[in-house]
C-alpha cells in the first residue's frame, strides 16, 4: 500500500531570505528535519499523520535551502491547517 503525499505550501519570509513551510491539514507532524538539513523541490521532508494515515510531506516547486528552525520537541507534534512546520533559508 502506498502512502499519500501532500505538497507543502511555502510562504515567503518578510525579509525575502527564505520561506515558512505550512501544514496542509490538521494532524500530527512527525519525522521533522533537523536544523541545518538541506532540501530542494520534490524531496520528502517529514510526514503528517491524519486519522491514523501517514501522508508524506514534499517540498514545493521553486523552494530550496536549509532548515533554519529547530524541530518540535514532541515526536508527534499536533498542528493545525496552516501551522508553520519549519523555516527554510535560501542557500548562499
Amino acid at each position: 500500500m502506498s502512502e499519500a503525499r501532500f505538497v507543502l505550501k511555502a510562504e515567503a519570509l518578510e525579509d525575502g531570505s527564505g520561506w515558512r513551510l505550512l501544514s496542509p491539514a490538521v494532524g500530527f507532524y512527525a519525522e521533522a528535519p533537523r536544523e541545518g538539513s538541506t532540501f530542494r523541490a520534490g524531496e520528502d521532508c517529514g510526514c503528517l499523520i491524519v486519522l491514523d494515515r501517514v501522508h508524506r510531506l514534499v517540498m514545493p516547486d521553486g523552494v530550496a535551502g536549509f532548515v533554519a528552525s529547530a524541530p518540535p520537541e514532541r515526536r508527534h507534534e499536533p498542528v493545525g491547517f496552516g501551522s508553520t512546520l519549519f523555516e527554510l533559508r535560501r542557500a548562499a
